[in-house]
């Protein structure tokens, strides 16, 4: 719980300040104040999971001994405990909202196995990516809300670098990289972004035997395995929630857009409709991308229109009108998908449980094909408002923001394992590290056992089939 209010806090502090700046208060109306706003929020870099370390320490060596050996070990302790923090806090929110408690990679991986960015993406992206995300956008709106007021703000490099840290932190641990694994994730990862299915949940043939969450690759271990049915798999989940956390998560979503709404100047939104035009034009380019049967130059045009028509014809409009007027836009479709959603499964009564109804009989055989096409209706709607609402896109762009990030950090970790092995020293152990600069690492041997020194033993002899031959010659 302790990490969960500490995660919690960081939120607070950010939308504290938007709040502020929308009031036109800034640094020095806090600073005069004595506020303790006025300074940087350091809790989330895993300063109060460290004491207990210096603790020990100082027991363990005495005073001075004791703040030696920890001072060194300060930053990488950061990353690890605000790597492991977030994954707690983010553990006992799913269990609070669900009532199942889940395993969110709080242990130490292989240290000998290089895990791809597709399986880290699959791992930490609901975790450590999103929130990440969030806070990085929050802090964006506050500074350009600063700037277009002309107060002092805050610059938040600690909120930025505990941000940063959730989505390069499991780049950082991850072992042995180089410049083959990268050019393998990064083309990977690029065909898990932007690859879609070739059919879709209303062409689907026999929707009756199985479900469509079945058919879908999301696995991080398939090479078919696309974002869009990542994300799908999770938006079809909606049809197992109750009535009352539809109805919990419609009157959030609508007390967030009534905040939007009261929040900015009447001037800020004067031109909302851009907004209403760019999604116009998503929506004729997604209903061609439908019936071209998916082709990936249409995804990534949508992609650069809501980014370049911004910037080539509306430069006349402040950056932060937009910004809000997007922002609210967005909210709006999600309010207006919750309520088509919840039309749609009053309406339909989809029976997810429809694959294990009996089928012995023609007369059994039609009451599950009929329980099948209600499901089946509501997994349309769900994937038509997923493309439609821009879910699909939005995934997109956080997607891409990931990959540049993770190249970043990834490419580091490459020039600090290549200079002296210092990236796989300083995370493995020190038989990894290179001997010179730019020098080569071998790679991992396990040592010879006893029986490997004394030759072949008879049972190895006798299930390899060469009787005779020596154990290296096996």
């Amino acid at each position: 719980l302790n990490n969960v209010l500490i995660d919690f806090s960081l939120f607070v502090y950010v939308f504290v300040f938007v709040l502020l700046t929308f009031a036109s208060k800034s640094l020095n109306d806090m600073g005069k104040l004595g506020s303790a706003l006025a300074a940087e929020w350091v809790l989330n870099l895993g300063i109060t999971s460290m004491v207990p370390r210096f603790m020990e320490l100082v027991l363990e060596f005495g005073p001075l001994e004791g703040v030696m050996r920890f001072i060194p070990g300060v930053p990488s302790c950061m990353a690890m405990f605000t790597l492991i923090n977030k994954s707690i806090a983010s553990g006992v929110q799913d269990a609070l909202w669900t009532g199942e408690a889940s395993y969110i990679a709080t242990g130490r991986p292989n240290a000998n196995t290089h895990y791809t960015w597709c399986e880290c993406y699959a791992v930490y992206v609901k975790t450590h990516f999103y929130p990440g995300i969030v806070m990085f956008i929050a802090i964006g709106a506050y500074q350009l809300l600063a700037d277009s007021s002309g107060i002092a703000s805050i610059p938040m490099t600690i909120a930025l670098l505990t941000c940063g840290l959730w989505i390069v932190a499991p780049i950082i641990f991850c072992p042995q990289p180089s410049m083959d694994t990268l050019s393998k994730d990064l083309d990977e990862f690029w065909q898990f972004c932007i690859g879609t299915p070739p059919w879709s949940v209303r062409t689907r043939e026999n929707y009756w035997l199985t479900a469509t969450e079945a058919s879908l690759k999301t696995k991080h271990t398939d090479p078919q395995a696309t974002l869009y049915d990542f994300w799908l798999l999770n938006a079809l989940q909606h049809k197992k929630t109750s009535l009352t956390q539809r109805l919990f998560a419609l009157g959030v979503d609508t007390s967030l857009f009534a905040l939007l709404i009261l929040m900015p100047y009447n001037s800020m939104v004067d031109h909302h409709w851009t907004f209403q035009l760019l999604f116009l034009s998503h929506t004729l380019i997604m209903g061609l991308w439908r019936m071209l049967n998916r082709p990936v130059i249409l995804t990534l045009a949508t992609m650069v229109m809501w980014l370049v028509v911004p910037w080539l014809f509306l430069r006349t409009i402040p950056t932060i009108n937009l910004v809000v007027i997007f922002f609210m836009g967005v909210q709006a479709l999600r309010i207006l998908e919750k309520i088509i959603l919840l039309v749609t499964w009053v309406v339909k009564c989809p029976n997810v449980k429809f694959v294990d109804m009996p089928s012995s009989t023609a007369a059994e055989q039609q009451v599950r094909k009929r329980a099948a096409r209600k499901v089946h209706d509501y997994d349309v709607v769900v994937e038509y408002l997923y493309v439609n609402c821009m879910q699909h896109l939005l995934h997109l762009y956080a997607s891409v923001l990931i990959l540049v990030l993770q190249l970043v950090a990834q490419l580091a970790m490459i020039i600090l394992d290549r200079i002296g092995g210092l990236h796989s020293w300083f995370l493995l152990n020190k038989n990894l590290r290179s001997r010179e600069l730019f020098g080569g690492r071998t790679a991992y041997e396990p040592a010879m056992n006893e029986a490997e020194r004394q030759g072949a033993t008879r049972k190895r002899v006798k299930l390899s089939g060469r009787s005779g031959k020596t154990y290296a010659e096996m």
